[in-house]
C-alpha cells in the first residue's frame, strides 16, 4: 500500500496502476469495502471530484477505478494529501485547476478547501460519507447534500431524496449489506456498512411520510440488519424517533 500512496503522490500513473490491479489481485482489500468503492464510484457526477479522508477508503476507490476499469472519469483526492504541494500542483495541473496555495500557518483551513469545492472549472465536488467529519465549518456544510454515499457541493438547493432513491434502487450493488461470501482479517467490512446508514434513514422516512409500506419494510430492514451487526441498534432507534 505505501507504493501506491508513493505512485500516487509523484504522479506515476503507470505504476500506480500496476500496483492497484495487483492489490486487487490478492485480495488486499475486503470485497465489501471493494463493493462501497464502487458504490461511491457510480454516484459521483461525470468527471467529478470525490474527497475522501482515511487510508482504507481511499485505497479501496483507487483499487477499483484500475483493477476494475471503473469511473476512472472521477479524481480521487485524499484531504491529508492533497495538502501535499508538488502532489496538489501536479494534480491541479492535470485537471486544468488553477494553482492552489496553502496557508503554512492554516494547513487544511477552511478557505483552502473552499477553493477546491468552488473550483474555477467548475468540477462536481463531492465528499464520502467517509470523510464528512473533515468539514465542520458551515460555510462548507450547510451547501453539502446527502446523495447516497456522498454529499455533493452546491451554491444551490437540491432535492436529494429522489436522487438517493435512484442511487440505492437503480444503481448501487447492495448484497454485501446482507450476505458476506468472503472473510476479511479485522472489522473493515463491518464497518464500511455504517456509511449506508444516512441514506438508508432518509429513505426510511420518507416512505413513512409516503406511506409507501414496502419502502417502509424494505429500508427499515437494513437498517435493523446493519445496526444489529455493528451493535449501534438503540442509537439507531433513537435518531429515527427523533
Amino acid at each position: 500500500l505505501d507504493f501506491l500512496v508513493k505512485s500516487e503522490l509523484e504522479r506515476d500513473t503507470a505504476t500506480f496502476s500496476k500496483v492497484a490491479k495487483k492489490l486487487y489481485e490478492i485480495n488486499r482489500m475486503p470485497a465489501g469495502a471493494l463493493n462501497w468503492a464502487y458504490n461511491v464510484l457510480t454516484e459521483v457526477s461525470e468527471n467529478g471530484i470525490v474527497f475522501t479522508a482515511g487510508d482504507n477508503d481511499t485505497y479501496a476507490l483507487w483499487i477499483v477505478q484500475e483493477a476494475m476499469n471503473y469511473r476512472k472519469d472521477v479524481t480521487v483526492i485524499n484531504t491529508y494529501m492533497i495538502q501535499v504541494d508538488d502532489y496538489r500542483a501536479k494534480l491541479f495541473k492535470e485537471k486544468g485547476l488553477a494553482p492552489l496555495e496553502m496557508d503554512k500557518k492554516n494547513p487544511g483551513s477552511t478557505a483552502f478547501f473552499k477553493q477546491i469545492f468552488e473550483n474555477n472549472a467548475k468540477i462536481p465536488v463531492h465528499v464520502s460519507t467517509s470523510a464528512s467529519g473533515q468539514f465542520t465549518d458551515t460555510t462548507i456544510t450547510d451547501n453539502l447534500y446527502l446523495t447516497g454515499l456522498t454529499y455533493i457541493y452546491s451554491l444551490e438547493d437540491v432535492e436529494n431524496i429522489a436522487v438517493i432513491k435512484r442511487n440505492f434502487e437503480k444503481r448501487y450493488l447492495l448484497d454485501h449489506l446482507t450476505k458476506t461470501f468472503s472473510y476479511s482479517y479485522g472489522d473493515l467490512d463491518a464497518r464500511i456498512k455504517q456509511m449506508y446508514l444516512p441514506g438508508l434513514m432518509k429513505l426510511y422516512m420518507h416512505s413513512k411520510t409516503a406511506d409507501d409500506l414496502e419502502g417502509i419494510a424494505y429500508y427499515k430492514g437494513l437498517i435493523d440488519t446493519i445496526g444489529k451487526e455493528l451493535g449501534v441498534e438503540a442509537e439507531i432507534q433513537k435518531a429515527l424517533a427523533e
